[in-house]
């Protein structure tokens, strides 16, 4: 098993295209989870991006700087960002 990190970004799914090139301009790799979110009461479509990666703190000033552009794209006052670190393996 590798150590690695999971980054988990919680967005507001609009701009899918813009969306995807923003993460691509940074990273090679990376998941969609498409779903629904809430806050404060309301509703709204909502999108986890995850993207794991093997360089924690070279990786920390892309995912800030992707998270920035998320927001801006978005229109957003903020997106959530979790950091784990998590065991990975291959099969």
């Amino acid at each position: 098993m590798e150590k690695k990190t999971l980054y988990r970004i919680c967005t507001e799914d609009v701009n899918p295209e813009d969306t995807r090139r923003l993460i691509e301009k940074r990273f090679d790799g990376y998941t969609l989870l498409h779903g629904e979110g809430c806050w404060k009461g309301g509703e709204e479509r909502a999108l986890v991006i995850e993207i794991v990666t093997n360089n924690y703190r070279k990786n920390a000033e892309n995912i800030t700087a992707l998270c920035r552009d998320l927001k801006d794209a978005n229109n957003q006052n903020a997106v959530l960002v979790e950091c784990v670190e998590i065991d990975t393996f291959l099969v």
